[in-house]
Parts: structure tokens; C-alpha cells; sequence
């Protein structure tokens, strides 16, 4: 029986001690009150944990004592916080219960032996952990997100000063679970902590190392890097998943994203690739006949303005890109110069984006482009309006009409996307290093999704925006605009000296008059 002093017991009296001491300190808690040996990962994880509130996005490979830190995390925030709700989520409450779950019983075994008068403060059983006395008031209780129409009757209705949600395997939640979520987590005190392999390039937990990286805390949890394991268990990873090289060593050991995602035609990776410093166009460096990066164009260029309309809905944005490009089909080399997007809050109609393609066109350096436009649903007006009012010259894309080589591609669409990926493996592009739209620009490149037609010629097709929506994917606008670069028709223009590559001027420099001779 617990003595009471002051009206407190001996409990709530050393209680509110061990809140003073680890309740913003989950490292010390680990350490000092568990008597753990936590790994550099761990460590980095507790810390960042410690803060009352936040967003965050923890990438594991196996064996990386992930779901052990969770059952560490959860048994300090219910002890630690009074009146605290924690919520451990996952597709389906049974791989709660095989993971976190399991190591949450674990950690309260190591507690109950050290501390035995915890046993009775906090009931753990298995479905629920509270606090004895006030089970519905504080407590850690397990959802399922499985289930689409029941997310949001699962996760709305938690509001509580110290809220935590914890999302095991995040990458196979759907994002919709995350709108009831999202909205639950209305205060400052409030966590959110996604763990995860990166199994996927879309959803919440690939967005939280992309476009919402600003508002989530990420780290990556490396087997390669973890004392938890040695090197023979690397090697048989290596055997098992075929090298260091594949996707699901990526995923499964160096806590990282496939290089493609299933059924996706390219690698954000490949594109980012095609887009640093020393392999653009605008390096001068690149001059150097020794310097090992960069690209060139072997037969002369000549330059491609190509533009997409948008029509709202999934697709969210206008474009005007302007290419120099070189080379056919597999062989073409694109060398972007410029690239402009005009949002859908400003989105143009027809005539003003017709306008502004012909004062690219107008302008002397670009006199002799080509100008490519998707004349598909508003760009056929674009289309007119150049044509009848503007007398600017002009190719319409028709992107659904078939191909010439219609065994390999379902459509035009289909060819250009194809020779799209052979120039971005072989880096036959060159982006605008630290452009503002590169990052929009790079999230569509690897959510491309592609299939081969059942015939017996199994023809490649990329997929429609139909069947892209149904995926959660909006059209991919910019990309649009780039797979166009490949279908275009192109008049050589001269370089000027500046534009040359060393292998340029050499070639202009030499005199081959005598093998006509």
C-alpha cells in the first residue's frame, strides 16, 4: 500500500519527479531509467522525439531495431505524459500486434522488474495500455487504416494535448487515410511518426522525403550502418536481393527508395541525375576534352519550343519549354533552356497562351524553333489562335494517334515517353540545374505509370488519365511537355563559338577538303 504525503501518495510523488526528469527526454529515459544501449539511429530518433510536437518520417532497412524504439517510445509517452493518447496504426491491427505491439510488451517486462510498483500504475493487456484507474482517459490503443471508409471514423475525434500517432509500414497506407488524420492533429503537442520501408514513389511517406520535406524531420535507417547486425548477414542480403544494386536492396537493407517503382516507367533518381552542375549545359567546365561529365550533341542542333494546356481538374498547369535539341528517336539529346509553368490559379485561355509561345518564337534567338503544342481538349484553341490571328507556324500533337512503329508503341504518346527514358539512362538531358519547377518536374518523372497491351504483339502503352486518377497520379504536364521534345521536327541551327564543345571547334577548325580529292 502506498503511504500518502500531503495528500499525494508515494507514487504521484515520485511520478511527477520522473515526468520532470523524462518527459522531454526520451534519450535519458532509454538510457538512464531502462539502463538501454541505444544505436547511433536510435539515438538520433529519440532526440528528435524528445520535442513536444512535430511531424516525422523514419526510413528503415531490416534489422535496424526500428520496432524495439517504438516499443521504447510508446511506454515513455504513456508514462510520461498524464493523460496522454497515443495511437499505433497500420493497415491491419495484426502487424501492430507482430511488430510495435510486440515490443511494447517487451519493454513493460524490463520496466516491471525494475520498477516493480509500475505494475499496477499502468495495464498493459492485449489490446490496450492505460493508465490503472483511467483506461478510456489515457491510454495507447491500436487502428487499423485498412479500411478507406472507416479511416475516418477510426482517427477523427482524438484531440488531446498529448496526441501521438504512430503509423507502421506508412508506405502502404492510402493517402486518403491521412486527411482524418491531418486534421486531428490540431495542436502543437501533437505527433505524427510514420515508420516505414519506402516500398512506393507516391503516398504520404515518399512525400515526406520529397515535396513535404519542409514540414516533416526524415532520417534513414541503414542496415549497412547498424552494430545490430555483421558482415555475413550483409552478404546474404546482397545474395538474397541480387547485389547492392537492385531496387529491393535499396529498400529492404539501405533503408532507401527503388530506383522505379513497379510499373513505373523512370527514376526520379535517373532524372535528377540529368540535372546537377557538372552535367549541364550551362557548366563551362564541360569545354574541358578531360572533364569526365556533361553531354553533347553530335549532329548539329536546332531548337523546339513545346507547350501544354491545361485544362483544370487533374491537370493543374500551362507550360513553355524551349530545347535545343539533336539526333533521332532513341539518339535524341535535349538541352532544356528555359522552362515556365503557369499555375491554375492563373491558368491562361487560349489566346494568351498562344500569345505568349509567339513571343518566344518572336524573339531573334528563337526566330528558327520548332513549336510543338498538345492538341488535345483547350490546346486545340491555342492551336487556332495561332494559326488564324497569329500567323505563327506550328506542330498540333495529337497524342492518342498511333504510332508508326505501332508493334513496339500504342501511341505517339507511348513512343515519346519511350525515347524520353533512353535519353534520361543514358543522360542524353540536360535540365536547368536549380530551377524552381525541378522539383514538380522530377515528382512526375517517376509516377509514369506503363503496361503492355495484351495482343500478341504486347505493345507498350502508357496509361490514360483515366486510369492515372483511379492511382491517385494527376497528369504529369510538365513531363507531357518534355516527351514532346521527342516527336518534334527540328531546322539545324549554327553554334555559335560559346556553344560549341571543344570536339565542335576542333572539327570547324580542321580542313577535310582533301578527302574529296
Amino acid at each position: 500500500m502506498l503511504i500518502k504525503k500531503d495528500n499525494r501518495t508515494e507514487f504521484q510523488i515520485w511520478h511527477q519527479r520522473f515526468r520532470e526528469l523524462y518527459q522531454f527526454d526520451a534519450l535519458g529515459y532509454f538510457v538512464s531509467f531502462l539502463g538501454g544501449n541505444p544505436t547511433l539511429d536510435q539515438i538520433d530518433f529519440l532526440k528528435d522525439i524528445s520535442e513536444p510536437g512535430g511531424k516525422y518520417a523514419y526510413s528503415s532497412g531490416h534489422h535496424t531495431g526500428k520496432s524495439f524504439i517504438g516499443g521504447v517510445t510508446v511506454n515513455w509517452l504513456l508514462q510520461c505524459y498524464p493523460e496522454s493518447h497515443t495511437i499505433l496504426g497500420a493497415d491491419k491491427v495484426t502487424k501492430i500486434k507482430a511488430t510495435i505491439w510486440k515490443e511494447v510488451h517487451r519493454v513493460k517486462t524490463i520496466i516491471d522488474k525494475k520498477r516493480s510498483f509500475m505494475k499496477k500504475a499502468f495495464v498493459l493487456t492485449d489490446e490496450r495500455y492505460y493508465k490503472a484507474g483511467e483506461k478510456m482517459s489515457w491510454f495507447v490503443e491500436m487502428k487499423a487504416t485498412g479500411d478507406i471508409n472507416k479511416a475516418d471514423t477510426n482517427f477523427s475525434g482524438l484531440h488531446a494535448k498529448w496526441l501521438t500517432i504512430m503509423l507502421d509500414e506508412a508506405s502502404g497506407i492510402d493517402d486518403k487515410v491521412f486527411d482524418p488524420i491531418d486534421g486531428t492533429l490540431t495542436k502543437k503537442t501533437n505527433r505524427l511518426i510514420l515508420f516505414s520501408q519506402r516500398t512506393k514513389n507516391t503516398g504520404r511517406m515518399h512525400d515526406a522525403f520529397r515535396k513535404l520535406k519542409d514540414q516533416y524531420t526524415t532520417r534513414v535507417f541503414n542496415t549497412e550502418h547498424s552494430p545490430l547486425v555483421d558482415i555475413d548477414e550483409i552478404k546474404d542480403y546482397q545474395k538474397t536481393f541480387g547485389g547492392r544494386h537492385t531496387d529491393q536492396y535499396s529498400i529492404r537493407v539501405l533503408g532507401g527508395e527503388a530506383v522505379t517503382s513497379s510499373g513505373m516507367l523512370m527514376s526520379r533518381v535517373w532524372a535528377e541525375e540529368c540535372a546537377t552542375k557538372e552535367h549541364s549545359s550551362f557548366n563551362k567546365d564541360r569545354k574541358d576534352p578531360n572533364y569526365p561529365f556533361g553531354f553533347k550533341h553530335v549532329t548539329q542542333p536546332g531548337l523546339v519550343i513545346s507547350s501544354d494546356v491545361s485544362g483544370g481538374g487533374y491537370r493543374a498547369n500551362s507550360t513553355v519549354f524551349v530545347a535545343r535539341v539533336s539526333g533521332e528517336f532513341e539518339k535524341r539529346v535535349v538541352e532544356l533552356l528555359e522552362m515556365n509553368v503557369y499555375r491554375l490559379d492563373d491558368n491562361l485561355k487560349p489566346l494568351q497562351l498562344a500569345k505568349r509561345i509567339a513571343q518566344f518564337y518572336w524573339r531573334p534567338e528563337y526566330s528558327t524553333a520548332t513549336i510543338i503544342i498538345d492538341k488535345n481538349g483547350l490546346g486545340w484553341g491555342t492551336c487556332e489562335k495561332l494559326e488564324d490571328e497569329l500567323d505563327v507556324p506550328h506542330i498540333g500533337l495529337l497524342w492518342g494517334e498511333p504510332s508508326f512503329e505501332d508493334k513496339r508503341f500504342k501511341n505517339l504518346k507511348t513512343e515519346g515517353y519511350y525515347y524520353y527514358k533512353e535519353a534520361t539512362i543514358n543522360k542524353n538531358i540536360a535540365y536547368i540545374p536549380g530551377h524552381p519547377f525541378n522539383e514538380l518536374l522530377f515528382d512526375q518523372a517517376d509516377k509514369l505509370p506503363f503496361d503492355f497491351e495484351g495482343n500478341k504483339w504486347g505493345a507498350m502503352r502508357m496509361l490514360p488519365k483515366k486510369e492515372m486518377a483511379k492511382m491517385n497520379i494527376p497528369s504529369p504536364d510538365l513531363t507531357d511537355t518534355f516527351a514532346q521534345f521527342f516527336l518534334a521536327d527540328y531546322t539545324p541551327t549554327p553554334l555559335s563559338d560559346s556553344d560549341m564543345t571543344f570536339e565542335d571547334q576542333l572539327r570547324q577548325q580542321t580542313d577535310f577538303s582533301w578527302r574529296k580529292k
